[in-house]
């Protein structure tokens, strides 16, 4: 049994191990790389709150602290509890929580692989062809095309779900019932899209599997289905309060929304523009985010070998099921496809007699349907020495057909028959199903082609620079503001963050991270109505007595303004503060340093009156009174943060030829050092302090003894190892010994023949 788990360990090490090369330089970088500066926000807290809740309050769990007083507000997304159970441990451990989600990327990576091996291991009974299917499964480009979303990253309980149904139909035991029960729990934990796809699939396989090999007896049946009905006893607690949502707020998606995340076919022929081998292969406007489902030659050339020597191995007796079919089901098996056939090309089929209507329908989902259960039983009598191949084959049909969509009938049909496929947003995550099929191929073409004395080995490093990835990370700053600490401290809510637009929300988040306060903010795919009349205010510039009004009925205590994040909302919020106070409807309470501008907290005063901060000048020698009187009137405020500003590159931009950085940097104290920091911080290049920047000094006088606060640096040409899709981070240390990181810019860098 030891060397049993050592083997199991090490095979999921291997995967850890790819994953931390393919990522590279994440596993360096786990506080503060990011895919992107929004999504992973989210995740980030939502793993967070969920760690906190299971530790402090569990039965508040789906009561999450956003979209103050919306109702089970967790469950406006993916709960992410499968995940968090498994990092638990980490966050125990004081990890921070940007952190915990880059662990959970790579475990996520390393999972599916590990599943993959499990499934590919006991069908082909090769644990090196296993290996191989592991790495196609687990590193397969549509999964770099989701880095942003930390639970399609994590699809290995997939793979296993099968894998626990094929061990018990060889030896049904209890002990592997028990197996595809705790999957099954752990898939449904996880991600609901996978959740659906998987529970779905696998019901259709057990179906293939009674078909092609039916002799089995109650007790088989009956274990079988209470290990998926136990299962799904355990899940109903975390799938409930979705219910509950989606029909007090009809958070159902439209066919539209389920339209635009169905895929073309000359999708299966595109990947990400990153892969390094394929990703300018294809149109440009083929390639589309979340729909380039190109899995790599290798992985096809293997299924392909794979497929190729099962069809010379298996000889089912075709002549004999056909024999067997009377007249009357192949009639019926002709009438449905000439319905498929009409229901495809014409937009609505009605017959009627005598006026009469006596069949009509608008789309080939019912009678494609239809099509595929007479088939069915045309050939049920169909027998195969080779049923998990033909599970394979049934998964690769699935994953294809239902990353289609509402594009072809099978997406279409659940989406309009079954109630709860009406919440995917996006069918187009059907193609995992897909990758689970080529992958067990795969194994079969490794496993023949190991017999042909080729190393194992070699087929393994041919698969995993196949698919070798380039991933380009935006670096985060994960140093929390003050005023989410004060909040820590204070402990007064609800509260509202301003602005609530420009992304800023998902910064909001990260600071929930550290105060797990109820907040009126938040992001998801859904929100509650108040935050959407809030936000529909904000988005018009409406600061008007009825948003003040919405907030004070629901018990707002405290309204926090980040000056820095204004932007076009700055005239309209600043002239709203104004006002408020003069009424007495609005208080101000204390400031805190944080970028340019600070963060200036308000209390609402029908719901709380708290202490202010003491009476006494700030480093410009303005008083609080005088520093609020000043950012109210759009003025600069002085701050003892470190505050550095790049005016160039630009977010977005490309660079050709050589690059040039500027921008300028402000302390309370002189400045020790300016470093850029390129390519998720791997190349470190001196920004030296150059530019008087009069402008700069005549914005905030005090800080006089900066003598040159502009920085400049110029690259002649991208040096090697630098991306051409790169970002740059400016880091700057003063002489108090602090050091601090400017936002991340990304950028395209292209060299100049």
């Amino acid at each position: 049994m030891t060397k049993r788990l050592a083997r199991e360990a090490a095979v999921f090490a291997f995967y850890l191990a790819l994953a931390i090369a393919m990522t590279w330089p994440l596993a360096i970088r786990l506080t503060t790389a990011l895919a992107d500066l929004g999504d992973p926000f989210v995740n980030t807290w939502i793993l967070d709150w969920v760690c906190h809740a299971l530790t402090h309050a569990p039965f508040d769990l789906y009561n999450s602290p956003i979209y103050y007083p919306g109702h089970l507000t967790l469950a406006y997304s993916e709960n992410l509890v499968g995940v968090a159970l498994l990092v638990l441990p980490f966050h125990l451990a004081g990890v921070p929580p940007i952190a915990v989600y880059n662990i959970a990327m790579l475990l996520g990576f390393a999972l599916s692989g590990y599943g993959m091996f499990v499934l590919a291991r006991l069908i082909v009974k090769s644990a090196p062809a296993a290996l191989v299917a592991g790495v196609i499964f687990a590193f397969v480009p549509f999964k770099f095309d989701h880095l942003s979303h930390l639970q399609l990253i994590w699809s290995g309980w997939i793979p296993l779900i099968l894998a626990g149904v094929i061990a018990y139909w060889r030896d049904p035991r209890k002990k592997t019932a028990a197996w595809i029960a705790a999957a099954f729990v752990m898939n449904g934990l996880t991600n609901v899209h996978y959740f659906l796809f998987g529970s779905l699939t696998a019901a259709l396989t057990i179906v293939t599997f009674a078909i092609l090999d039916p002799r089995r007896d109650r007790r088989f049946w009956l274990t079988l289905i209470a290990a998926f009905v136990i299962g799904g006893l355990l899940l109903t607690p975390f799938l409930i309060p979705y219910r509950i949502v989606a029909k007090e707020y009809g958070m159902v998606r439209s066919e539209g929304e389920a339209r635009s995340g169905s895929a073309a076919p000359h999708a299966w022929l595109v990947t990400n523009p990153r892969s390094v081998i394929y990703g300018k292969l294809g149109p440009a406007d083929w390639h589309r985010h979340e729909m380039q489902f190109f899995p790599g030659v290798v992985a096809l050339l293997l299924a392909g070998i794979g497929a190729v020597s099962w069809s010379a191995a298996a000889k089912p007796p075709l002549s004999d099921a056909r024999a067997k079919s009377g007249g009357f089901a192949t009639a019926l098996l002709y009438a449905a496809i000439i319905a498929t056939w009409l229901g495809i090309i014409t937009d609505r089929i009605e017959w009627s007699i005598a006026g009469h209507r006596i069949l009509s329908f608008s789309s080939a989902d019912i009678p494609a349907t239809l099509l595929v259960i007479l088939l069915v039983i045309r050939f049920r009598h169909v027998r195969s020495e080779y049923p998990e191949r033909w599970a394979a084959a049934l998964w690769v049909v699935i994953g294809v057909l239902g990353s289609f969509g509402m594009n072809a009938f099978f997406h279409a049909f659940l989406y309009r028959r079954i109630g709860i496929f009406a919440a995917i947003r996006a069918p187009v995550r059907w193609a995992v199903i897909a990758y689970i099929g080529i992958a067990v191929f795969a194994a079969f073409g490794t496993l023949a082609l190991m017999r042909r004395k080729v190393p194992a080995i070699l087929i393994v490093a041919l698969a995993a620079i196949d698919l070798w990835f380039a991933p380009r990370w935006e670096q985060a700053v994960p140093t929390p503001a003050p005023v989410y600490r004060w909040l820590k401290q204070a402990h007064v809510a609800p509260l509202i963050e301003l602005p609530m637009a420009g992304g800023s929300e998902f910064n909001y988040l990260l600071g929930s991270t550290v105060h797990h306060l109820p907040q009126f903010n938040g992001i998801s795919q859904f929100s509650a109505p108040l935050h959407a009349k809030l936000r529909s205010k904000n988005d018009a510039l409406q600061f008007d007595d009825e948003f003040l009004s919405l907030l004070e009925r629901n018990g707002c205590k405290l309204v926090i303004v980040h000056v820095h994040a204004l932007g076009e909302t700055s005239g309209a919020i600043r002239a709203w503060l104004a006002k408020e106070m003069a009424a007495g409807r609005l208080e101000y309470l204390r400031s805190f340093d944080h970028e340019i501008g600070g963060d200036f907290v308000f209390g609402v005063t029908r719901n709380y009156r708290g202490a202010k901060e003491p009476d006494a000048p700030d480093g410009a020698g303005h008083l609080p009174a005088q520093k609020l009187a000043r950012m109210v009137a759009g003025e600069s405020t002085h701050s003892d943060a470190i505050t550095t500003v790049i005016e160039s590159p630009q977010y977005g931009e490309l660079v050709r030829g050589p690059l040039h950085v500027r921008g300028w940097t402000l302390s309370p104290f002189r400045i020790r050092r300016v470093t850029a920091l390129f390519d998720t911080g791997t190349l470190r290049v001196d920004a030296p302090l150059a530019d008087a920047r009069p402008d700069v000094k005549q914005r905030f006088s005090w800080y006089y003894f900066v003598a040159t606060p502009g920085f400049r640096l110029t690259l002649p040409e991208r040096p090697r190892g630098v991306g051409r899709s790169t970002d740059v981070q400016i880091e700057v240390e003063d002489e108090s010994g602090r050091v601090m990181r400017s936002g991340d810019v990304v950028f395209d860098w292209e060299r100049v023949p």
